[in-house]
């Protein structure tokens, strides 16, 4: 029971953040909404990096709160590499490497955190 109400936390806390963050995002930083591209059903590869990263801080800011011990290692790596995804959009195989490191040390440091937590 206590690992589905931790689950519900970390759930409800993470969008709630994302959501804040992507208010944030679309009222300041984007300038580009609503942008009429010339090929209809075309668009910007990098327009799905931000909500990522965006994702990413949330589920960390969520752990932080939740008060479990997060690899400070782990962290920073995941969020420098989906950063550095964005300037290698154009070379197709280095992006994937790099976006689905991102993704895997993400996912390891949030399932280590939530083990960490529960191992007492």
């Amino acid at each position: 029971m206590k690992y589905l109400v931790f689950f519900i936390k970390f759930i409800v806390i993470s969008f709630v953040l994302f959501y804040i963050l992507k208010l944030i995002e679309i009222n300041f930083f984007i300038g580009k909404e609503g942008f009429n591209k010339t090929v209809g059903w075309a668009f910007d590869l990098t327009d799905f990096i931000i909500p990522f990263l965006l994702f990413y801080i949330s589920s960390y800011i969520a752990l932080i709160v939740l008060k479990t011990k997060v690899n400070l290692y782990l962290s920073i790596g995941s969020l420098a590499l989906i950063i550095c995804t964005k300037f290698f959009i154009f070379q197709n195989m280095l992006f994937i490497i790099l976006f689905l490191s991102s993704f895997l040390m993400f996912l390891s440091n949030v399932i280590y955190s939530i083990y960490l937590k529960f191992k007492k």
